[in-house]
């Protein structure tokens, strides 16, 4: 029987650099093609280290096209207190988890948080904070999609001067593998 493996590739970019938005990102704010990111509000924020980033993991290794996947979103930011993030995919739906809401803007959807999520100590010695994203593959899917997602790294003052703001583009794509 065969099934599928996603491959997962990612670009990740730092935006370092007016109002925060503790309930979630406006609209069309994921680093996309033609769109901004959390940078044009979240700015002066710690300088990042070299382990600071955006990263995209799967949770599961075999899926199959109409299914659901849950995929984990991972910030690390040297000083991060709280985080936040908007995602987006091009083929798809978002189901949201909790502490999450789906919001669509020019018949595009966009999963964001509605409170901030506590950041964590990690063993490299940043800060972590992660998400849960689940995506809803469509049943016809059988190539590749791309997934853009911004996210903050904030200081939790409520305001938008000490926060980092970074971006991810991943090709999700589904490689045929033999069960």
């Amino acid at each position: 029987m065969n099934g599928y493996r996603l491959i997962i590739a990612c670009t990740a970019v730092i935006s370092c650099a007016v109002a925060a938005f503790p309930e979630g990102a406006p609209p069309a704010h994921t680093g996309a093609k033609n769109q901004q990111d959390c940078s044009s509000c979240h700015f002066a924020g710690p300088e990042p280290s070299t382990q600071s980033g955006l990263r995209l993991l799967p949770l599961t290794e075999s899926i199959t096209p109409g299914s659901t996947l849950e995929l984990t979103l991972v910030l690390l930011d040297p000083e991060s207190r709280v985080g936040g993030f908007q995602a987006m995919v091009e083929d798809g739906r978002w189901k949201a988890a909790a502490g999450q809401q789906v919001v669509t803007y020019k018949d595009i959807e966009y999963l964001t948080h509605t409170h901030p999520v506590a950041s964590k100590p990690h063993e490299s010695g940043e800060q972590q904070t992660t998400f849960v994203l689940i995506w809803q593959i469509p049943d016809a899917f059988n190539t590749c999609s791309t997934l853009y997602a911004a996210a903050v790294a904030a200081d939790d003052d409520d305001s938008p001067l000490g926060d980092t703001a970074y971006t991810l583009s991943a090709s999700l794509c589904l490689e045929e593998i033999e069960k």
